[in-house]
């Protein structure tokens, strides 16, 4: 979706894939509007349940499993891109490189509230999440358990500013 303001809610999505970016959703200069949704098995070469570009995704009670990158992301791949997420769960999600459930860069931010990143691989950086270059990440009462990657099994940064409250 391209300039656009999308709304979805009550999704289910599984078995999808993409020889690009999104395996489910890719965004460009869009807003996103997620609640109550499940996506799972799904598989792209970067974001493999998500990829956005100057854009902002606003997510509550979602759920993204078995995403799998074959670069970054295995759950959301984002440039320039705002992601807002609370009672979010990321869990069984792989990257080829960089941020099992997330990888996020050039000026993009992360909010993240009430959520739960686990059992997420990346083989490089950042098990659960990639962080390079970017405003923002944010983490407030959320968990992250069991993620693995040869450098920051839970988070990778670089040049990021972090705060976080009670995780």
């Amino acid at each position: 979706f391209e300039g656009a303001k999308l709304t979805i809610t009550n999704l289910q999505a599984s078995n999808h894939s993409s020889g690009a970016c999104g395996g489910a959703i890719s965004l460009q200069s869009t807003n996103l509007d997620i609640k109550n949704a499940v996506i799972e098995k799904v598989d792209a070469v970067e974001g493999g349940a998500t990829c956005c570009f100057g854009s902002q995704i606003d997510a509550k009670n979602l759920t993204v499993r078995k995403g799998n990158s074959s670069l970054n992301g295995g759950g959301v791949n984002g440039i320039l891109c705002k992601v807002y997420l609370e009672k979010s769960v990321f869990e069984q999600c792989q990257s080829a490189s960089k941020g099992g459930a997330f990888s996020l860069s050039l000026s993009s931010s992360l909010s993240a509230e009430k959520s739960t990143f686990k059992n997420n691989i990346a083989v490089l950086d950042g098990g659960a999440g990639y962080a390079d270059t970017i405003k923002l990440v944010r983490i407030f009462n959320s968990t992250f358990a069991e993620n693995v990657a040869a450098r920051g099994g839970a988070m990778r940064m670089k040049h990021t500013k972090f705060t976080t409250h009670t995780s």
